[in-house]
């Protein structure tokens, strides 16, 4: 029979020295042996000097060390030769063959055991093994090999925690699906909110200038002209004050529209002023009017270019060593060559922007999806800086509406994409209901097996479902491995 535990920590001097007894002189003759792993050294300090250099290649996994302890039935008939195969098979199974590990084997108890020190980190790729669910991936390692080595099989109890264990994965994905989903549907408001906040902007926007030309065209006979002079004087001394100057000095902003009339029975015809004078005020009103909706408008655009670099650059920080640097490669590639091909450049050679991250192996499907959504957003962020404080009609207009509704169709999907994962998962009432009747009947035994089992953070789930379970003393043994 073996049983498996596993653990995970920040430092492989502190796990090392716990499990090479160095904090205690008196127990240091508890190590049987020791054995290495695709490590240069066979002298565990400077083992874990290169564990821990190797690490570094990944500062920001912020837990590299990996402990697995395997323990042997007291009537198994082991020797160093099968638990150094049962610990190399326990590794290939794990897909950590090519890994740095120290595999300890320990002669303090009446039972043979062994620890694996084991980095997440690969020494050549920088890839970070996935440790997801990786209790019950050692719990199928340590069936299998029990099997194969004809070792008497673990009790019918540990059969019946395993289901116990799928249950509380299941349980524990429908709490991270159900906060996801809350997030989802918060920012599918934002967006829905960030929408009407644009098209009632831009629909201002459109109104008063519209407004504005009419008025103008009333006292201007060039009234594009004059909306132009407006505007400069608004920038330079503010629209209250430029409105006050069109109305106190209105041929400053442009020649004044006339009206030729008649007069001494035709014989001779003047221009009048007069009609384009009464309007004046009229139009020095809708004139800044017109000016401040469209700084408004301009305000709302530069919020969404903002927003769409921030969300490239934290997608980007997902797969390149130096996010602000790979998105500097992309705005420049996108200014020479434009936003279409710098995309695609993302897309089919997302190496050539910058240094990657390392990933792990079994995540290169999740890496390819993160880098279509980084070029798709890339484009978006560039076409939303050319948007900004452009001009409210035409194109670009166009285009601002276009990515709102881009944006709101994308977190409407992820809502439904999240509600979806959820539909397949069993209700968590029924789930709990479960979970408890099955914690109601373990036994202390069982639920010591089920410690051992289950990581610190899951037994502390069973813990909230089953009170019984913190009558259970854990022994001095799994405390300190916890420690470190």
């Amino acid at each position: 029979m073996m049983v498996a535990v596993t653990t995970k920590g920040r430092s492989f001097r502190a796990l090392a020295a716990y499990v090479f007894r160095q904090r205690n002189p008196a127990e240091q003759d508890g190590v049987a042996w020791a054995v290495v792993r695709n490590l240069p050294t066979d002298d565990p300090e400077l083992a874990v000097t290169f564990m821990t250099a190797t690490a570094a290649q990944s500062a920001r996994v912020e837990k590299p060390t990996y402990h697995i302890g395997v323990s042997f039935a007291p009537d198994d008939p082991v020797d160093r030769a099968l638990m150094e195969q049962v610990g190399d098979r326990v590794l290939a199974g794990l897909g950590l063959a090519e890994h740095q590990a120290m595999i300890v084997a320990h002669r303090d108890r009446p039972h043979p055991h062994m620890h694996i020190i084991l980095n997440r980190i690969h020494p050549e790729s920088g890839r970070v093994w996935n440790k997801w669910y990786d209790w019950r991936r050692v719990r199928q390692v340590v069936a299998e090999e029990e099997r194969r080595l004809g070792l008497r099989p673990g009790p019918m109890g540990l059969t019946k925690l395993d289901g116990l264990a799928r249950d509380l994965e299941t349980l524990e994905r429908h709490g991270h699906l159900s906060g996801e989903r809350y997030h989802a549907q918060m920012e599918a408001s934002a967006a829905r909110a960030r929408e009407v906040r644009l098209d009632l902007t831009l629909e201002r926007a459109l109104s008063t200038r519209m407004r504005c030309d009419r008025a103008l065209a009333a006292v201007y006979r060039d009234p594009a002209r004059a909306y132009y002079e407006y505007t400069l004087t608004a920038q330079t001394q503010g629209p209250v004050v430029a409105a006050q100057l069109m109305r106190q000095r209105p041929e400053q902003f442009g020649a004044l529209a006339t009206v030729e009339r008649a007069r001494a029975f035709g014989l001779w015809r003047v221009h009048d002023e007069g009609p384009a004078l009464s309007a004046l005020p009229a139009a020095a009103v809708a004139a800044r009017e017109a000016y401040e909706a469209s700084r408004a408008w301009g305000v709302v655009t530069q919020s969404t270019a903002q927003r769409a670099l921030h969300a490239f650059e934290q997608e980007l920080g997902g797969i390149y060593e130096e996010p602000a640097a790979a998105r500097a490669a992309f705005e420049r590639l996108a200014g020479e060559r434009g936003a279409e091909t710098a995309a695609a450049a993302l897309r089919e050679r997302p190496e050539a922007l910058g240094k990657l991250r390392p990933t792990d192996a079994q995540h290169e499907g999740l890496v390819a999806d993160q880098v279509e959504r980084a070029a798709t957003l890339g484009f978006e962020a560039v076409k939303a800086r050319g948007v900004a404080n452009g001009a409210v009609r035409g194109p670009r207009a166009a285009v601002a509406l276009t990515l709102h509704r881009a944006d709101t169709e994308r977190a409407a999907g992820h809502v439904l994409a999240v509600r979806a994962e959820l539909a397949k998962l069993p209700g968590r009432p029924a789930l709990e209901q479960r979970l408890g009747h099955a914690l109601r009947q373990l036994l202390p035994q069982e639920v010591r097996r089920l410690r051992m089992t289950l990581p610190a953070p899951k037994f502390s789930l069973v813990s909230q479902l089953g009170r019984k379970i913190r009558d259970i003393v854990l022994d001095r043994e799994e405390e300190r491995e916890r420690s470190w």
